[in-house]
């Protein structure tokens, strides 16, 4: 009898539990795949990005910026991005907030409500429990999708976007955030939807005490950062903050495909947080030179 055939079978046999091998000859005489981004060297399809900030620094106003740029096909904080469909869940903030902001946004680059269209779709649950995923022990793994999770993602396929934006992780991971499978289980989940819509899931954060006091941006454990293939940090002056009170600091704490390290600073004006020196952004239109999928 094969060693394999002492193991005890399972009731369900889970795809996660099949090793699918390859050799590098698979790619003989191939040409290699071109690098795509969704947001010039910062987010790739296929990917979970996490953008981390203190309470009140405007998590919520730029991934709303995000959002409408995307849906424009228009830069982002001086980014070049791609025109896709985008869909966001917001649940600290009322419908009327997101009108407000919204108005705001539309006044910066110069567009009407209609000109979304189709392009964008919003939801506020700032009165709902937004759980999407749970743990029936909170100190292990075993997580259990919620029904609202079925939802997010019948509604994001049914849109057709390709940019999904939860704000707020600490409003949709039903877990202990300092237990790394279960963060860990729950970036999975989150990049599965990416794979499947080819674009990109990305989650605010609000981080720890400790994420502030090194600057690291995390809450919790490592498994934050680490899950993640992109990761921005947005936080205020420092030390200067109360003689600045409208200067943010967009830092790239980590990407997985380009160069990171590096800060933008961001000044707010009139409802939106522009770039402070700006360089072109990447016209879309002309093929680039180093684009390849990530997965």
């Amino acid at each position: 009898m094969s060693n394999i055939e002492n193991f005890p079978r399972q009731a369900k046999r889970d795809e996660a539990d099949e090793l699918r091998t390859f050799s590098p000859d698979l790619w003989h005489g191939q040409p290699v795949p071109r690098r795509q981004w969704l947001v010039d060297d910062l987010i790739s399809p296929g990917t979970v990005t996490m953008l981390s900030g203190d309470g009140g620094h405007g998590k919520s106003l730029i991934v709303q910026q995000l959002m409408t740029a995307m849906a424009l096909g228009r830069p982002w904080l001086g980014f070049g991005t791609r025109k896709v469909r985008v869909w966001g869940m917001f649940c600290e903030d009322a419908m009327a907030e997101l009108q407000r902001r919204q108005a705001d946004i539309n006044r910066h680059y110069g567009c009407e409500m209609d000109d979304l269209g189709e392009d964008m779709t919003l939801t506020s649950r700032v009165d709902q429990t937004s759980y999407l995923c749970r743990f029936p022990n909170r100190f292990e793994g075993g997580m259990v999708p919620t029904p609202l999770w079925g939802a997010v993602r019948a509604s994001v396929k049914e849109s057709g976007a390709q940019l999904v934006v939860l704000d707020t992780a600490r409003k949709t991971f039903g877990g202990n955030e300092i237990n790394d499978q279960q963060v860990t289980a729950y970036a999975v989940m989150l990049r599965r939807l990416a794979i499947e819509i080819g674009g990109t899931v990305l989650f605010t954060l609000h981080p720890s005490n400790e994420g502030i006091s090194t600057g690291s941006g995390i809450a919790g454990n490592r498994a934050w950062r680490n899950e993640v293939r992109s990761m921005m940090y947005l936080t205020d002056a420092g030390k200067q903050a109360e003689d600045k009170p409208d200067i943010r600091f967009l830092r790239v704490r980590k990407s997985n495909y380009s160069a990171s390290g590096g800060k933008v600073e961001l000044k707010w004006r009139q409802g939106v947080f522009e770039r402070v020196e700006t360089t072109a952004a990447r016209n879309w239109s002309e093929p680039q030179e180093h684009d390849s999928m990530p997965f």
